[in-house]
């Protein structure tokens, strides 16, 4: 499973004007970039935790949150574009559709998605933070 927070919007909008001015383009990846760490940390603190292998692999590998001897680096999914304007995590852990889907007493159904839903919502104030703060 994995989630994709962008600012691909803005991108194509700026695209359509001519181009992207230097200072915007940096102020909408800061956007990007802080409001993916904190989905990233949202999604791990609410992670059923059983091995901890799932919470390890979800975005940056962690080793140190798991004491599973399968849980592997490659367990986990990072990505990210400043020129894209995007990031994309997840985990490559086959069994976090179920967990999502509420498999675990410990999380409720659909916590990845709504954890994600509400980042789009935090990117939009962010990017809109990031613009006003501009001279």
């Amino acid at each position: 499973m994995r989630v994709r927070i962008d600012a691909t919007d803005i991108l194509n909008e700026a695209i359509q004007a001519g181009r992207l001015p230097k200072t915007i383009r940096a102020a909408a990846w800061r956007a990007v970039r802080k409001v993916s760490f904190a989905l990233e940390r949202k999604i791990k603190s609410d992670m059923p935790v059983d091995t901890g292998r799932a919470r390890a692999s979800w975005g940056h590998w962690t080793s140190q949150d798991t004491n599973n001897p399968e849980a592997s680096e490659e367990d986990a999914h990072w990505e990210d574009s400043e020129g894209g304007l995007y990031t994309v995590q997840g985990s490559n852990v086959e069994y976090i559709d179920y967990l999502n889907d509420g498999h675990s007493a410990q999380a409720p159904a659909g916590f990845i998605d709504m954890a994600t839903v509400r980042a789009e919502d935090e990117l939009d104030s962010e990017i809109g933070k990031e613009l006003g703060a501009l001279p």
